[in-house]
């Protein structure tokens, strides 16, 4: 009996070379599976939000309402003041005919015509200061939502903004998005 085998004994625990070299071959395939889907699915990225801004037909759009405005409280106030110039010279011109009486009626309502015109003009530089800001923050708003909504549609895991007073110092240009954010933020803009 010393000459045949055990058939009960163990079985070699060592991996012959050709499962060595599957194993191997299984892991480098794996790991190049993984280094490939980050390479192929960036997700980092940044937004020049300054070009954004200067480039978004919604900021344009907003920007042509706040010069119309301008131009009319500016055309207002151009207004007031001629009127209060004219009275100004009417004045000039009758008060030595005018009794003293009449003078200072004069007087009194072109004091009241040089408030009226300086209350417009502050009413028109508050008016005008909240109109931008309210514009302004609207505009961000709408930018936000929509890198945020892209970010999430693309798998981003994060989007930074760069507007060019260092809060984002370098990056690689080949994850700067910012042509394509430009493109699609503008298709799908609608004129109010």
């Amino acid at each position: 009996m010393s000459n045949t085998k055990n058939i009960t004994s163990r079985p070699n625990n060592r991996l012959t070379p050709l499962w060595k070299t599957i194993l191997v071959l299984a892991l480098v395939a794996s790991v190049y599976a993984v280094f490939q889907q980050m390479l192929n699915s960036p997700k980092l990225a940044y937004v020049d939000t300054t070009r954004v801004l200067e480039e978004y037909q919604g900021m344009r759009d907003a920007k042509q309402m706040y010069e119309k405005s301008l131009e009319q409280w500016q055309s207002r106030t151009d207004t007031l003041r001629s009127e209060f110039e004219s009275q100004i010279k009417e004045f000039e011109q009758q008060k030595a005919s005018l009794k003293k009486e009449a003078k200072a009626r004069a007087l009194a309502s072109l004091e009241q015509k040089k408030q009226e015109v300086q209350k417009y003009r502050e009413y028109a530089s508050k008016e005008a200061i909240e109109k931008e800001a309210q514009m302004t923050n609207q505009i961000l708003q709408q930018m936000n939502a929509f890198i945020q909504d892209y970010g999430k549609k693309q798998g981003y895991l994060m989007i930074l903004g760069a507007n060019g007073q260092g809060s984002l110092l370098y990056a690689e240009e080949s994850i700067d998005i910012t042509d394509e954010v430009i493109k699609l933020i503008n298709q799908g803009y609608k004129k109010l």
